[in-house]
């Protein structure tokens, strides 16, 4: 038997992938839905196309048997060739202030969470930490639902995605106002942001949607997609094809 932890893409790879190859599988997902971060990156309005990639894994993982276990944490059952796609999640960078200043990363402002001071859901102007795909989606979804949006990054903006697709969500930024700020955030108060030069940007909220850590996962097992290096969906896909390809 094969258990994979983690129902992101590459866990849905890996169980598909294994269970196409006659072996009797079971994925384990922590989460009530299938989808990892691609569920987050669906619920944007120019990354909708993601929900189709969800919708099609599900059908296939239950043509082809895979016993799915949702709201499981991963505990594998002896004897199991063990797979590890937990995943990773946004990481948090060494900031004084996030009592004062309202704050969620992606993931819990999406799943909706409360921000760091209790708020329930941001209003008023927002600042998004990050300048890559995934936040420049959030800032099309904030605007859209009316907040005034400021994006901070060190790095160029869209930097991890094609030239085509970076000045699309480029264009789609600006037609909606979103400011585009370079520097690197120094530290918060209730006021807003501080950035290292000594830039001060007013900000009733914070969303940080940066850099990537990988979730330490709880089982042993061949560790893949982003729970072994963060990485774009392509990539994570076919890892998980891999590890089901060489047990």
């Amino acid at each position: 038997p094969v258990t994979v932890v983690g129902g992101g893409p590459a866990g849905m790879e890996a169980a598909r992938r294994a269970a196409e190859l006659g072996h009797r599988v079971t994925l384990l997902e922590r989460a009530d839905e299938l989808g990892g971060q691609l569920r987050w990156a669906a619920a944007t309005p120019p990354l909708g196309h993601f929900q189709r990639l969800i919708d099609w894994y599900r059908r296939q993982l239950e043509v082809l048997g895979v016993d799915v276990v949702l709201g499981a944490e991963g505990a594998a059952a002896a004897g199991s060739e063990v797979i590890v796609a937990t995943g990773a999640e946004t990481e948090i960078p060494a900031l004084d202030g996030f009592d004062r200043m309202p704050t969620w990363t992606l993931e819990g402002l999406m799943a909706g969470e409360p921000a760091t001071t209790g708020r329930p859901a941001p209003v008023g102007r927002i600042a998004i930490a990050g300048g890559g795909q995934r936040a420049l989606a959030l800032a099309l979804l904030l605007a859209a639902r009316g907040s005034s949006v400021v994006m901070i990054s060190a790095d160029r903006f869209g930097a991890d995605t094609s030239g085509l697709a970076r000045r699309a969500l480029l264009d789609r930024c600006r037609a909606a106002d979103v400011q585009l700020v370079t520097g690197s955030l120094g530290a918060l108060d209730s006021l807003g942001l501080h950035l290292a030069d000594g830039t001060q940007i007013q900000c009733d909220g914070l969303v940080l949607a940066g850099g990537m850590r990988s979730v330490v996962p709880a089982v042993d097992g061949v560790r893949i997609g982003d729970a072994l290096n963060p990485a774009d969906v392509a990539a994570a896909i076919a890892g998980g094809r891999q590890a089901a390809e060489a047990i």
